[in-house]
């Protein structure tokens, strides 16, 4: 079950200017600062970084922020918007 408390605060009547800056301190807030900075090298770089079991442990985190998937239906997951 996907916990509303942890999905980003985002719906289609955020503005966009709002979204962009939601998700950037979403982004600062969860994702490791090494997967951010390896990010510039591409695919590769980020998996010299970052371990398939740390990568399997966050992802539930970023799936229960509706950014998967943000055009889907709130209760599959998305954030509704589009």
């Amino acid at each position: 079950m996907i916990d509303a408390t942890d999905r980003v605060p985002i719906t289609p009547e955020t503005e966009v200017d709002e979204a962009v800056a939601i998700v950037r301190a979403w982004v600062a807030e969860h994702v490791p600062a090494a997967w951010r900075e390896a990010a510039a090298g591409g695919p590769r770089a980020i998996r010299e970084v970052r371990s398939r079991a740390a990568y399997e442990a966050w992802y539930p985190v970023f799936g229960a922020s509706g950014l998967v998937v943000p055009t889907w239906p709130v209760p599959y997951g998305g954030l509704g918007v589009g």
